[in-house]
């Protein structure tokens, strides 16, 4: 089964920055993502963003360097992307998830004098913060769940884009990769997946350990 076209990621992310500048701004790519109705154009777009992302943060301090990708065709054969190295020699599948915080776990209010910027009530939580802190444990692990044990993939890594704002919930920086790494602990991934990683700010491998 063949891929996409394979692209370079400068040229990933420069058609990324213009079909968010052709929605109106990064405003309104926000807001839409939102809305709770996706588009398919705008789930390939935020995978699209996220790929970049991780290509950027892993090329820091990994090898081999990370160039260019392709979208496999969506089914239950292959992962979401095929992934090159800057040879074009070595490449691998690559799935990616994230794991999203509550919406309404905290009270936004738009402000007043700027559309731009809103206000989250750090303060009000929707619950105790305990019970919160539960919801997005088993948020992690359903995520991780599904998509660790796609079982027809060819070889593959799963990279989880933590979108989780650990100071809100009063939780250590390192809190997804660590319920990560301790649920592969107690049910590890099928044989096919090579390689599990966690990034936001920063990037963790957590499997193999």
């Amino acid at each position: 089964m063949g891929s996409e076209q394979k692209n370079c990621i400068d040229d990933i992310r420069a058609q990324a920055e213009a079909a968010i500048d052709a929605m109106g701004g990064s405003r309104a790519f926000v807001d839409a993502l939102h809305k709770g109705s996706e588009t398919e154009a705008l789930t390939r777009l935020k995978e699209d963003l996220a790929l970049v992302q991780f290509f950027e943060i892993y090329n820091r301090t990994n090898s081999p360097k990370l160039k260019c990708a392709a979208r496999n065709p969506a089914g239950p054969d292959r992962a979401d992307f095929t992934i090159w190295d800057e040879s074009r020699e070595w490449s691998r599948d690559m799935e990616l998830t994230s794991v999203w915080e509550g919406e309404d776990d905290f009270p936004k209010v738009p402000d007043k004098e700027d559309p731009d910027v809103t206000h989250v009530w750090l303060s009000e939580p929707r619950l105790p913060l305990d019970e919160l802190r539960g919801e997005l444990t088993r948020n992690i692990v359903r995520v991780l769940d599904s998509h660790a044990r796609r079982r027809k993939y060819p070889p593959y890594w799963l990279a989880i884009y933590a979108n989780v704002s650990t100071e809100a919930y009063k939780l250590p920086s390192d809190y997804v990769a660590k319920i990560v790494r301790e649920r592969l602990a107690q049910k590890p991934p099928t044989s096919n997946v090579e390689r599990v990683w966690v990034w936001n700010m920063r990037l963790d491998l957590v499997f193999p350990s």
